[in-house]
């Protein structure tokens, strides 16, 4: 599952909504897309049902090469560029 942060309703999806999210049993990875900057807050469930793994990738891990948001539950590897492809920051 994926949510697309705006400021109207980041302070929505980082509580109630991922609180209620990380409670659903066959969800197995839950990211938060940063809508004002190449930054991807990722949710992995561990091996163990009732622990979840953080992660971030944000636009520093660019200088360094292209991040890949990896998506297990479908084998999937997206790259960071991909995702924030033709996307203008400057506009926002």
């Amino acid at each position: 599952m994926a949510e697309v942060l705006s400021p109207a309703t980041e302070s929505r999806d980082r509580g109630i909504k991922l609180r209620n999210y990380l409670k659903i049993d066959s969800l197995q990875e839950y990211m938060l897309i940063n809508s004002d900057s190449p930054s991807i807050e990722f949710y992995r469930r561990s091996d163990r049902t009732e622990v979840w793994e953080y992660l971030t990738i944000n636009s520093s891990d660019l200088t360094v090469n292209n991040p890949e948001v990896q998506l297990a539950s479908i084998d999937l590897n997206l790259p960071l560029s991909l995702i924030y492809e033709n996307v203008d920051f400057k506009r926002a």
